[in-house]
């Protein structure tokens, strides 16, 4: 029986992980011994890394954004779900639509969650700190570093 492997989040984590999983279990997948499936809530991948630049208006958002398709190896099975359950005793994960995937191994790779609302006066929303994890975030870390320079 073939071994599954799933993926959960399709960032610069999940890809790469994807991606390396493939090339080293080729032969295996080749053979139909293993599968390797990525689950990811959006068609579309940002390379969040390169947000900073945002900022500095050295990249647009839409220069980051990639089909997460074209970023993964045809032998991974890609799709765009939204996954709502974990049943780790059960092996096998629920998403929005209802449908169920079963694994043999999980990898959760979702990134951060972001917890501004944890410390006062955090966060580029009403706070008193910038962030770059989100590209909304960039650009209005771009505006405030912008002023700074304006007024030192």
């Amino acid at each position: 029986m073939s071994k599954r492997i799933v993926i959960v989040g399709g960032g610069v984590g999940g890809t790469m992980l994807a991606n390396q999983l493939a090339s080293k279990l080729y032969p295996e997948i080749l053979r139909g011994e293993v599968s390797i499936a990525l689950l990811s809530n959006s068609p579309d991948h940002y390379y969040k890394p390169a947000f900073m630049y945002v900022a500095f208006n050295q990249f647009f958002e839409e220069e980051l954004k990639r089909p997460e398709r074209s970023l993964l190896r045809p032998e991974i099975s890609f799709y765009v779900e939204e996954v709502t359950r974990f049943d780790f005793p059960g092996q096998c994960l629920k998403t929005r639509s209802g449908k169920r995937y079963g694994y043999d191994f999980l990898v959760i790779a979702t990134g951060p969650e972001l917890a501004f609302d944890e410390i006062e006066g955090f966060g580029p929303h009403g706070g008193y700190t910038q962030s770059v994890c989100h590209v909304d975030h960039a650009e209005l870390a771009g505006h405030a570093f912008a002023e700074f320079c304006d007024k030192p």
